[in-house]
């Protein structure tokens, strides 16, 4: 069904979804008051095997700036909003990269061990009071399994004609 106005929302759904919407920036500013400055946003996010991709996974991100306390919080996945409560916080190794002319890159990483095969996991990256949006994975079955991935370079070109299609189908 597609709305053509507000008005055909009933008037609760709509102030829900009012209500909603500034309780979501609320708690976006609660959780990332530092979010103004940009060196401490978590980018390039990747993920990697860490041992036995059953039972680990390993994150990495960068940052423009040093961070206090870079870490990981990690969970089962869940829809509800209590994940802050059951999420671990694995503490990050961060390296400083110089390279001859450039302004030096920070790295964090974070192993995450002990998981469980074949589960979804929430996570996300960051530190101090900076944290980027929350990634799920799923660890591999304990004994060998057919499994989907999907490998993705940098296009460079016919992004939105080509590889939303390669999106879409992952």
């Amino acid at each position: 069904m597609r709305v053509k106005s507000w008005s055909a929302i009933p008037a609760a759904l709509a102030v829900w979804l009012h209500v909603s919407t500034g309780a979501l920036a609320a708690q976006r500013a609660i959780e990332n008051p530092g979010a103004e400055d940009p060196a401490l946003v978590p980018d390039r996010i990747t993920t990697g095997f860490a041992g036995d991709p059953s039972t680990g996974f390993t994150v990495s991100w960068h940052t423009d700036a040093e961070i206090p306390n870079p870490a990981a919080l990690i969970s089962q996945s869940t829809a509800t909003p209590s994940v802050l409560d059951t999420a671990t916080m694995v503490t990050a190794v961060s390296r400083r990269i110089s390279l001859p002319g450039q302004e030096d890159l920070i790295y964090h990483e974070a192993t995450f061990d002990g998981l469980k095969p074949s589960t979804t996991y929430m996570y996300r990256v960051g530190g101090a009071e900076v944290w980027s949006e929350w990634f799920d994975f799923k660890t591999a079955a304990a004994t060998p399994a057919p499994f989907k991935i999907i490998y993705l370079g940098d296009p460079q070109i016919q992004i939105k004609a080509m590889c939303s299609r390669a999106f879409r189908n992952a």
